[in-house]
This record gives structure tokens, sequence and C-alpha cells, in this order.
């Protein structure tokens, strides 16, 4: 499951803005869900920063990510994007849902492949 933060950080890199006001529109810091399940994804792999080339990443990407040591990058795949948040209390770690919780809006969904 992906689960949206409960707070949005306010004040973020020039980068940043641009980057979230070009793929959400202008008014992200409203308009975006928080404190709840937005989506599913098939996660594919995990790897150390570490083994990122991040010399060869753009501005756009350096600023949609924290790659300082002991980070971790995830490596996903198809992706489910929920037609409504289910407002959930998320925790700051990897956590379990219950399939209950989430089963109407999986059914709904449909699977993204890029």
């Amino acid at each position: 499951m992906v689960h949206a933060t409960k707070k949005l950080v306010r004040e973020v890199d020039p980068i940043l803005s641009r980057v979230l006001t070009n793929e959400f529109g202008s008014h992200w810091r409203t308009d975006l869900p928080t404190g709840a399940i937005i989506g599913m994804v098939d996660l594919i792999d995990v790897t150390s920063v570490q083994t990122i080339f991040i010399k060869g990443l753009e501005a756009e990407e350096l600023a949609c990510g924290d790659f300082s040591e002991g980070r971790f990058g995830w490596r996903r795949g198809s992706y489910w994007r929920f037609a409504e948040p289910i407002p959930y209390r998320g925790h700051q770690t990897l956590f379990n849902v219950p399939l209950v919780t989430v089963a109407v809006q999986i059914a709904a969904s449909r699977e993204i492949k890029d």
C-alpha cells in the first residue's frame, strides 16, 4: 500500500516545488490527500543509495529524494492509484494494512504500467 503522510512539508526546495506544481497543479499544498492510503505498488527491489548512480540524475530527480548515506531506494513495477483516498493512520516504518480496509478500492482500481 502507498500511504500519504498526515502533514506535508510546506517549505520545499524551489526545484521540488516546480516538479510538484508541474505534476499536481499550483494548489498541490492543499489539493493532495494526506493521512490516507492512496494506492498500491509492486515493489521489485530495494537498494542502498550508494549503489545508485547519483551523478547521472537530473536536478529534478535529486530534488525528489533523500540520497544521503544510509538511505535506500525502492524500484517499483506496476502501480494502482485509488480513486478515493482511504483515511488511515500511518507509521514511520513499514506497516501492515488489513485487506478489508482496502478491498473495495483495490477492486475499483486499474493497474498502471510504465
